[in-house]
């Protein structure tokens, strides 16, 4: 086996802390300046160099607020209703759906200080319903594995930042625990799919472990990026198979996302032109989707995109990002339509897309 890439030291070292999405800011994200900063410490970024905003970024900036406030009323209008036996995560069809409905309005109010929606989710995680969300889990280890318990993380991480509230901690070590269990217990899988897809759950798993300052956590997940995910050369493997799929949940653009949390910058710029060529199929949005699943495929694609960009300060994925989150953004339908199809779990996918443009990494 080769050596593969070069990565960051240690978890301390990771490229992926960067300050909010603000004009001024010594990391901005619209490419005022390009840094590193540590992931485990706030630190004072170095090594910036001034750049220009693009345009198309400033246009985006300007109208982001606008699109949460639009996608935001569908996860609102589903998180209440009682369409399963669960005491918290009732609404929006199944408990995952619930769970990223909860996730929707905690960002949404975060991103625009909406302190009435910090509320409303704060109304929704009800301290004793919680603890028998936490025992159900408990007792059924294979339930929501990996795909719901992931967002869940990210519920926990973000609503514990939007509300200072720390009610959903324990809750969320043991669902990361038995994450870490269930991902390191046999070889990981890149090329998953979906529900099953490993990358989505090392993502979240990253994120909460940043959060918790937890070392150990890091140094696993970035042995196992290295291992599976970053000794890939050349284009991702499920290029061809992921531009005729019709699914939900991307393989290539999240693959690169992980990716960028450990790989250094000038390393990683090189790697994903490689592994997502700008001229690949799937760098172009969706227009007509063909199952019910892939009418998030767009939005999803987003969330990675953007994190290259990022990383990459290469204008082409952020052309990509926009023409994915404005294509799927355009047609209601998609999103506020059928409730049983799309409308109970599609916005809270748009939500995150622009959401990371609002954090301080993606």
């Amino acid at each position: 086996m080769s050596s593969g890439p070069e990565f960051a030291n240690s978890p301390g070292d990771m490229p992926c802390a960067r300050s909010k999405l603000q004009v001024g800011s010594p990391c901005s994200a619209f490419g005022l300046w390009i840094a590193v900063c540590a992931v485990m410490t706030v630190t004072a970024c170095t090594d910036a160099s001034a750049a220009e905003i693009p345009q198309e970024l400033i246009h985006f900036r300007d109208q982001r607020a606008s699109m949460l406030t639009r996608l935001v009323t569908s996860p609102l209008a589903c998180v209440v209703r009682n369409d399963t036996d669960h005491p918290v995560f009732h609404g929006c069809i199944d408990w995952h759906s619930s769970v990223h409905g909860v996730w929707s309005i905690v960002a949404v109010g975060s991103a625009l200080h909406d302190n009435k929606l910090i509320e409303k989710a704060t109304t929704l995680l009800n301290p004793r319903d919680l603890e028998t969300e936490r025992q159900f889990l408990q007792d059924h280890p294979k339930f929501e594995m990996p795909y719901g318990r992931a967002w869940f993380l990210r519920l926990a991480v973000d609503f514990q930042s939007a509300s200072g509230d720390s009610r959903l901690t324990d809750m969320s070590d043991d669902v990361a625990a038995s994450l870490a269990q269930y991902l390191f217990s046999r070889p990981i899988h890149p090329g998953s799919l979906s529900y099953e897809s490993d990358t989505w759950a090392l993502i979240n798993l990253h994120y909460y472990a940043a959060w918790r300052k937890d070392e150990k956590l890091l140094t696993r997940i970035q042995e196992a990026v290295t291992h599976y995910y970053a000794l890939i050369e050349g284009p991702c493997p499920a290029l061809d198979a992921e531009a005729h799929a019709t699914d939900f949940m991307p393989i290539c653009t999240n693959w690169a996302w992980l990716v960028s949390m450990y790989m250094k910058p000038e390393k990683f710029r090189n790697w994903a032109s490689s592994f997502l060529p700008p001229t690949a199929q799937i760098m172009e949005p969706v227009t007509d989707p063909s199952t019910p699943h892939h009418h998030g495929i767009d939005f999803s694609r987003a969330w990675g995109l953007w994190a290259v960009y990022w990383s990459t300060s290469d204008p082409r994925y952020l052309r990509a990002y926009l023409a994915d989150v404005t294509t799927a953004l355009d047609n209601r339908d998609w999103w506020a339509g059928d409730y049983e199809t799309v409308s109970h779990w599609v916005a809270q996918f748009g939500i995150l897309a622009i959401y990371l443009t609002y954090q301080d990494y993606p």
